[in-house]
């Protein structure tokens, strides 16, 4: 996602302000979604949990489609990542799958095995997470999935990197990052950065991490997201670099 966000978060609120006068439901689902995940990405953690659930409620009353509150659970699934409720985060994970397999929807499906990877290296199962990601990967190749690809072969990275296979993994983040790059996609270019910075760090490298994580920073600060800005910036104060 480009552009800055804090722009984008009044954007949604006005066109959700204008859906909920009209009663356009799915408009409204949509607009919560996509504010709920900008949200997120700003530290603005329990403000996203209120957009999305609100979602995930319209569902329980038949008001929303299937997809858009599997979306809904999946951005819940990061919120309560983020908070370190891995208990929580599973439980929505859970739920967004069946949602999303339920509406038939090819690219979020594909997502949440992704994220159930996700799930694994924050449970302390980096073997488990390689082997969901990497057949993950084959159906979202096979489909052409870019967004899906980039933020898959980084989860792969980071994964083969806790596994000690340093060379594989920066192979995948590598490639997370020259995709994110040709797409255009600041925001996950700088994520993935970020976990070779990580990863760089791991094996000692310290200034190639620090060049590493202050592209990260220059990009994050560029599209505004705040959460991924302020991991890059301590970052660069624990590798002894000058935060610009």
């Amino acid at each position: 996602m480009l552009g800055d966000w804090k722009a984008a978060i009044e954007n949604f609120r006005f066109a959700l302000d204008a859906d909920l006068r009209m009663q356009n439901a799915v408009n409204v689902a949509m607009n919560r979604v996509n504010l709920g995940g900008l949200l997120l990405e700003q530290g603005q953690i329990e403000e996203a949990r209120s957009e999305l659930e609100a979602v995930v409620a319209m569902h329980e009353t038949g008001n929303t489609r299937s997809d858009l509150a599997g979306a809904a659970m999946l951005n819940l699934f990061r919120c309560k990542l983020a908070q370190s409720d891995l208990v929580g985060a599973e439980e929505s994970l859970l739920r967004g799958q069946r949602l999303v397999r339920r509406a038939g929807q090819m690219a979020l499906m594909l997502e949440a095995e992704l994220l159930s990877a996700e799930l694994r290296l924050a449970q302390g199962r980096p073997e488990h997470a390689a082997k969901m990601c990497q057949r993950a990967l084959k159906k979202i190749r096979e489909h052409e999935l870019v967004g899906c690809q980039v933020m898959g072969e980084r989860i792969l990275g980071k994964a083969l990197a806790r596994l000690g296979r340093s060379d594989r993994a920066l192979e995948q983040l590598d490639s997370s990052i020259d995709m994110a790059k040709k797409i255009g996609a600041e925001y996950e270019e700088g994520v993935s950065l970020i976990a070779k910075a990580r990863m760089l760090m791991d094996v000692d490298q310290r200034s190639a991490a620090c060049r590493c994580v202050k592209r990260a920073e220059r990009l994050l600060a560029r599209v505004g997201a705040q959460m991924g800005l302020a991991e890059a910036r301590a970052l660069v104060e624990s590798l002894g670099g000058a935060s610009n």
